[in-house]
């Protein structure tokens, strides 16, 4: 039987340069940061949720990275897999 596992994103800053939002990885009560510079494509965790893998991380700078790729930023987001 697969597991399905799932990260909540929501958006924090977005200007020219930078797009910032919070993850929250399935049911915690605790959220990280993550940011992508939109000039340079660097990406940074400016604030991990301990105790979950960096597969929560890495999903929501995937979907991030669509966003910058379509020019169309969700406020909020529901990212799953397994």
């Amino acid at each position: 039987m697969r597991c399905i596992f799932v990260v909540k994103i929501e958006l924090l800053e977005l200007t020219d340069k930078i797009v910032k939002y919070k993850y929250i990885p399935e049911n915690s009560d605790e959220y990280g940061i993550v940011s992508f510079d939109r000039v340079t494509g660097e990406k940074k965790i400016d604030k991990l949720v301990s105790g979950y893998s960096m597969n929560y991380p890495a999903h929501a700078f995937h979907r991030i990275k669509e966003y910058i790729e379509n020019n169309n930023f969700q406020k909020k987001d529901v990212i799953a897999w397994y």
